[in-house]
Formats: C-alpha cells, structure tokens, sequence
C-alpha cells in the first residue's frame, strides 16, 4: 500500500476542524465576556456620573438656603411624598456674589414666585430643575439627571435624629443594558443648610 505524504486522511480532518472549532469558541466567549464587562463598567460609569452631577447641583444651591428665615426657607413634604423640594435662594449681584443689605442682612427676592424647585417626574425618570423666577415671562426648566429610579429629601421634621438646619438627599438611579441586565447606584448627601 502507498502512503500519500501530501494528503490528509478523512480522520485528521475532522479532528483538525474540532480543534479549530474549540479554539474560536473559546476565543468568541472571552471576547463576548471582555465586551459584557465593558458594557456594564460603561452603564456603572455613567450612572455614577450622572447622580455625582445632580447632587452636586443641587448641594451647592442647598447650601444657600437660609432655614431660619420662615418665608424664606425650605419646604419638603412628609414622606413618601418626599421626592420635592422648594425653597428660595438669595439675590446675587453680577459676579454671583450674595447681596448683604445696609444691616448686613442677606436679600432674599421680594416676590413670593421666586423659587427654585427640584422634582422627581416618575413617567419620564428624570429630576428637573425648575427656577420659578419669572424673568420676561419665562421660567427656567432644566432636568438634571435621566434614568432616576427615586429621589428623597429629608429633614428634621421627617428624621427627627436629623438638626433643624440639615437636609439629607437620597438619589437612586436605575438603567438596564442592551443584554437586558439592570444596574442601580445610589448617592447620599448631608447638606448644611445657611444659618
């Protein structure tokens, strides 16, 4: 019998094909693990990102909210209707700066419907900022922050462990990937209210 040494049998073949098959699929499943990892550290950064920016909008503008003054304070309503806030900042001059009046008092707007309120709008997942201050007619609106799965303001009056000049944020945000998977991140924040 005459061996051919060029040729490859029906046998060696087949077992190169399943060699080779094993290999790509080995290959196929740790790039489709690399690319699941990528897309849950994206969905994870951004979240991340997103209740960073809006806490720290609003913890900033919370800061100079004056809880002392009674027409001028804060209002959140009891929990679980706690996903609203409404208060009032002080006038600022053109660089940004608190205007302090001739008795060195803080000058807060003399018309009622000048706050700023921040909402939580459950059908769309968002929280909105909406400055109240009617400025030739129109009122500002703005949403802070997408995918918004609950939001909470709390203060002494519905954490009684909590000072009178200090509210508490809870934001959650929830977003399920393209495979369907859902991540959630949460943020808390203690803001010192003006004295």
């Amino acid at each position: 019998m005459k061996i051919n040494k060029f040729g490859l049998t029906l046998i060696e073949a087949l077992v190169s094909i399943a060699i080779f098959t094993v290999v790509v699929g080995v290959i196929y499943l740790f790039f489709m693990v690399g690319i699941g990892s990528w897309e849950l550290g994206s969905a994870r950064t951004d979240l991340q990102a997103q209740a960073r920016s809006a806490v720290d909008i609003m913890v900033a503008e919370l800061k100079n909210v004056n809880r002392g003054n009674p027409s001028r304070g804060i209002t959140i309503l009891p929990a679980p209707n706690n996903d609203k806030i409404t208060f009032y900042l002080p006038d600022i001059d053109i660089n940004g700066a608190v205007i302090i009046g001739a008795g060195g008092d803080i000058q807060w707007p003399v018309d009622d419907a000048e706050y700023i309120e921040y909402k939580y709008l459950l059908n769309s997942k968002q929280l909105v900022r909406e400055d109240k201050a009617v400025r030739d007619g129109i009122t500002e609106a703005g949403v802070i922050a997408n995918e918004v799965s609950g939001i909470s303001f709390i203060d002494a009056g519905i954490d009684g462990s909590l000072y009178a000049d200090e509210v508490n944020i809870v934001l959650n945000l929830e977003k399920t990937n393209l495979r369907g998977r859902t991540l959630s991140f949460s943020m808390r924040a203690a803001v010192k209210l003006r004295n």
